[in-house]
């Protein structure tokens, strides 16, 4: 759980063979135009009526004469407009606007609303000639572009609900194991007849591995973001988030515990530890990781799942424990990290218990855009991240875009 794994499995005749290393292709075509996806929004709604000579485009503070500005809502070109005095065959621009998705599901339990999610997404945004990368806590599958016409919508939707279900439940065994055994522990251990220094050294050690479950591979994110670059087309990454949670000694428990050892340091300081023991945990650059995924023009969108229902396991059978113990959010980290990816690629965060309709607009918020092209004045490729700025002349604009790309 928690790791974005990679991996692959034959997903009946819908799901292909996701290949876990990625192949690259070759890139050995230098840089003509930059695109930038650009959402504008006002008042909440998308702002469809733009004109060309509204944007403003900078390049690291320098300001960039724009080569075009196309309108695209959904999969389709409904304006493109052209400075009007055109700068030869640079403004010749042929976007391509086909759809690559990636859903992630890093969750810890299967809810009926994560069903509701996938259903939506079959019945109301995919579409012939789109592709689906579907990561689930276990594995990773491809549907195939011809799967939409041989197979019923319904089909689809009904294979991956059943592997996720699946993959869920084997992915998040070991996380909810141990916040049992963390809760069993941490209610008992002012009862007489405990070895109070020797479970809270227990307790350590479970805590520990736990953060385990949360560590997602560095290279492993580049790579993936690689991968997409790759990619043709849009690039739409969905990340479905479920708050973490753990059990921890209840403050006053913990003050009693303290009070009846004072004569024992070891107890006091295996107290004091796991009481500070979760820090700011993310395991990658996230700078890196944003400017990957910015220059790979991935528009990230991050829907963290707050519902307690979602994510507590047997609590409510163990009410009676939770007098000496307590069970405590622990993702922020993981929070702060995606909506700032997701900020960086220009797509959005939602924060609710509500998955489908956090998913319904994510979704709304992908569709409707510009694509907004430049070519640098100074262009080298030095390798460099620079970034971009797009500025919509009026007020009241929410303008989102990607926060630059590497000269490569």
């Amino acid at each position: 759980m928690k790791k974005f794994m990679i991996t692959g499995f034959l997903f009946l005749s819908c799901l292909l063979f996701l290949n876990p290393s990625f192949p690259q292709e070759e890139h050995v075509e230098r840089v003509v135009s930059i695109e930038v996806p650009v959402r504008v929004l006002k008042g909440g709604s998308f702002v469809s009526d733009l004109s060309f000579e509204e944007f403003e485009l900078y390049e690291d503070g320098v300001k960039q004469e724009i080569d075009a500005v196309y309108l695209i809502m959904e999969s389709s070109v409904k304006k493109k407009e052209l400075p009007q005095k055109e700068q030869g065959p640079k403004t010749h621009i042929q976007p391509d606007v086909s759809r690559n998705f990636v859903l992630v599901f890093e969750v810890n339990k299967y809810t009926q609303k994560i069903a509701g999610t996938i259903d939506y997404f079959f019945e109301k945004v995919i579409k012939q000639g789109d592709s689906l990368i579907v990561m689930t806590p276990m594995k990773s599958y491809n549907l195939s572009k011809e799967a939409l016409s041989r197979l019923p919508r319904e089909e689809c939707a009904s294979q991956l609900k059943s592997k996720l279900k699946k993959d869920t439940a084997l992915g998040s065994a070991e996380y909810h194991r141990l916040n049992r055994e963390v809760l069993t522990i941490l209610s008992g251990l002012s009862r007489m007849g405990f070895d109070t220094e020797q479970q809270l050294e227990r307790v350590h050690d479970m805590y520990k591995r736990w953060k385990d479950l949360r560590y997602m591979d560095q290279q492993n994110l580049l790579n993936f973001a690689e991968y997409l670059k790759q990619k043709q087309g849009q690039k739409h990454v969905f990340i479905f988030y479920q708050m973490d949670v753990l059990p921890q000694m209840n403050p006053k428990e913990m003050a009693v515990l303290t009070s009846l050892n004072q004569d024992k340091p070891n107890i006091i300081s295996l107290v004091q530890d796991l009481f500070s023991f979760f820090r700011k945990d993310v395991t990658f650059d996230e700078e890196k990781i944003q400017k990957a995924f910015s220059d790979s023009t991935i528009a990230s969108h991050f829907i963290y799942l707050t519902d307690p229902s979602s994510y507590e396991s047997d609590v409510t059978q163990m009410r009676s424990s939770l007098g000496k113990a307590m069970v405590s959010e622990k993702s922020s980290d993981i929070y702060k990290a995606f909506s700032d990816l997701a900020h960086a690629t220009g797509g959005i965060s939602v924060s609710s218990s509500n998955a489908l309709d956090s998913f319904q607009t994510a979704v709304e918020a992908s569709e409707n855009y510009y694509l907004v092209y430049y070519t640098p004045s100074d262009y080298k490729a030095d390798n460099k991240f620079h970034k971009i700025e797009v500025r919509v002349k009026g007020s009241g604009y929410r303008v989102t875009h990607r926060a630059g790309y590497i000269a490569d």
